[in-house]
C-alpha cells in the first residue's frame, strides 16, 4: 500500500515538480518538427490576418488558436508556448487522478496519475507543440464531468477537444454511453433522451467550427466538412503503416507496455469492475467505453504513432493502477506469497523507473545539445517545401509540400499554389519533403513538374 496520508497533497507536490521540470526545460533550445511548426505556422496566421505564418485547412484551429494568442501577446517565443502545453500535461496528470479517485479509491488515483504522466512518451511529449496533450487534457476532462454528472460542461469540453485533434469527434459515442446504458435498463427512450443531453453542447460546439468553415472557403456544405474529410484522409497515410494482423492488433498495448510495464495490470483493472457498487459500475462504463472506442479506432487506423498512444494512456492508467492496487491488497502480511508479491513489484518498479529516468536524462540531454536550421535570411514572403520558416520567422510562407496520403484534390491544391507563385516567390525546395508511393502516379506526376520547373 502507497504509505502517504494525505492523497491530494502527494499530487500537488507530483505537479509541482513536473511543472518545475518543464519550465526549467522550456528555457532551452526547442527545435521545431514538422507538425510543430504547422501548428505554430497557424496561429500566426490567423493573429496576423494572413500576413505571417501559413495556413492548412486539413489541420484542426483549437492548437494555432492558443499558440498563435501567446505569440501575438508577445510572449517569449517560444518558451511560452511551451509552458502552456505543459500545463495541459499537468491539467491531464491531475484529471487522471480525480477519475481513479472517483471510480476507484485516492491509491488508485494517485498509481494513475503516476503511471501516466510517468511515461517517457508523456514527458517528451507534453513538451512539443502538438495536439495530443492538450487534446487529451480536454477529452479526459469530458469524461470526468459526465461521470460526475456536469452534463453541460462534459459536451462542452469534449466539443473542444474535437476542435483540437478531429479523432475526438468519438467523444459523441462516449456523452451517450449514459443513454445507452439507461435505454437498455429502463427500456424508456424519454428516460434515455434526458441522458443524453451531454450530446447538445457538443453538437453545438461541431456546428460552430463547420459554420466558421462555411464562412472562410468556398465551396457550400462540402468546404464546411471538408478538413474533416481532409483529416480522415490522413489517417491512411500509408508512411506510417504497419505491416501484419498481428502487428496491428498489438501495436498500441506494446506501445504502453514499452513506456511503463505496469500497464500489464489494466486486464486485472477491468476485472475489479466486478467488485465495485452498482452506481459506481455506471460510472465506470463510461471510462470503459472511452478506453474500448479509442483503442478500437486507433487499432483499426492504418496511421499508426506511438504518440497517438497518448489519447487513450491517462484511461488506461486508470484501469492498471485499480488491477495493481488489487495486487497490493494482496501482499499483507509476511506470508510466502505477500513477500513474493513485493519481490515481484519492487522488480517491476526498478525496471520501470530505471528505463523511464534513462530516456527521460536522454530526452533532456538531447534539447541542451540541439541546434536548428537556420531560416533568418528569409526576408520576405516564400514558396516553401517545408513549413519550418513559418515557425523560425513571421513571413508569410505558402506551402506547397504533399503526399499521397493529400489524395488527388489536395496534391492539385498544392501543386497549384506552386503554379501561382513560383514566378514571383523566393523559392525553398527540399526533395525529402514529398512522399509519393510508386503507385500514385498523378503525385509523382505533379512532383516531377515541380522539380522540372526549379531545375
Amino acid at each position: 500500500m502507497i504509505p502517504i496520508k494525505n492523497k491530494d497533497k502527494a499530487l500537488l507536490a507530483i505537479l509541482l515538480f513536473f511543472i518545475i521540470i518543464k519550465i526549467i526545460l522550456a528555457t532551452t533550445l526547442h527545435p521545431a518538427g514538422w507538425d510543430e511548426a504547422v501548428y505554430t505556422g497557424m496561429g500566426k496566421h490567423i493573429y496576423s490576418g494572413g500576413n505571417a505564418g501559413l495556413w492548412e485547412e486539413i489541420r484542426p484551429p483549437g492548437l494555432p488558436i492558443l499558440l498563435g494568442a501567446a505569440w501575438k501577446t508577445g510572449l517569449p517565443f517560444p518558451t511560452a508556448q511551451e509552458i502552456l502545453i505543459a500545463l495541459f500535461g499537468a491539467a491531464t496528470i491531475a484529471i487522471t487522478y480525480l477519475t481513479g479517485k472517483k471510480l476507484f479509491n485516492e491509491t488508485t488515483g494517485l498509481l494513475a496519475a503516476l503511471l501516466a504522466g510517468g511515461t517517457t512518451l508523456f514527458f517528451t511529449e507534453s513538451s512539443k507543440f502538438m495536439t495530443e496533450i492538450p487534446s487529451t487534457a480536454l477529452a479526459t476532462a469530458a469524461a470526468y464531468m459526465l461521470i460526475s454528472g456536469r452534463k453541460n460542461l462534459a459536451g462542452l469540453l469534449a466539443g473542444l477537444a474535437a476542435i483540437f485533434k478531429f479523432p475526438h469527434l468519438l467523444m459523441l459515442a462516449i456523452l451517450l454511453t449514459p443513454a445507452a446504458i439507461e435505454l437498455a435498463k429502463s427500456r424508456s427512450p424519454k428516460k434515455a433522451a434526458k441522458e443524453a443531453t451531454a450530446a447538445i453542447p457538443f453538437i453545438a460546439t461541431i456546428a460552430a467550427f463547420t459554420a466558421a468553415n462555411y464562412a472562410a472557403y468556398e465551396g457550400g456544405i462540402k468546404a464546411a466538412i471538408e478538413p474533416l474529410i481532409l483529416a480522415a484522409s490522413h489517417a491512411a497515410n500509408p508512411l506510417h503503416a504497419v505491416q501484419g494482423t498481428l502487428q496491428n492488433i498489438m501495436f498500441y498495448p506494446t506501445t504502453l507496455l514499452k513506456e511503463n510495464i505496469f500497464f500489464a495490470f489494466l486486464p486485472l483493472g477491468l476485472l475489479a469492475i466486478k467488485e465495485l457498487k452498482q452506481e459506481t459500475k455506471k460510472k465506470t462504463a463510461i471510462a470503459l467505453s472511452y478506453l474500448i472506442i479509442y483503442s478500437a479506432y486507433l487499432t483499426a487506423t492504418i496511421n499508426k504513432q506511438e504518440r497517438f498512444a497518448l489519447l487513450l494512456m491517462p484511461t488506461a492508467a486508470v484501469f492498471a493502477a485499480a488491477g495493481l492496487y488489487k495486487i497490493l491488497l494482496m501482499q499483507k502480511g509476511t506470508s510466502k506469497t505477500g513477500i513474493a508479491i513485493t519481490a515481484a513489484l519492487f522488480t517491476m518498479a526498478a525496471f520501470a523507473s530505471y528505463n523511464i529516468i534513462t530516456d527521460d536524462i536522454k530526452y533532456v540531454n538531447e534539447r541542451r545539445q540541439a541546434t536548428q536550421q537556420d531560416y533568418t535570411t528569409i526576408k520576405e514572403a516564400a514558396l516553401s517545401s517545408t513549413p519550418l520558416p513559418a515557425y523560425y520567422t513571421d513571413n508569410k510562407i505558402t506551402p506547397y509540400y504533399f503526399s499521397t496520403a493529400d489524395g488527388k484534390e489536395g496534391i492539385k491544391r498544392a501543386a497549384q499554389r506552386f503554379e501561382e507563385n513560383s514566378e514571383r516567390m523566393p523559392i525553398i525546395y527540399n526533395k525529402e519533403d514529398f512522399y509519393c508511393t510508386q503507385k500514385d502516379e498523378y503525385c509523382n506526376e505533379q512532383l516531377e513538374k515541380i522539380k522540372t520547373a526549379i531545375s
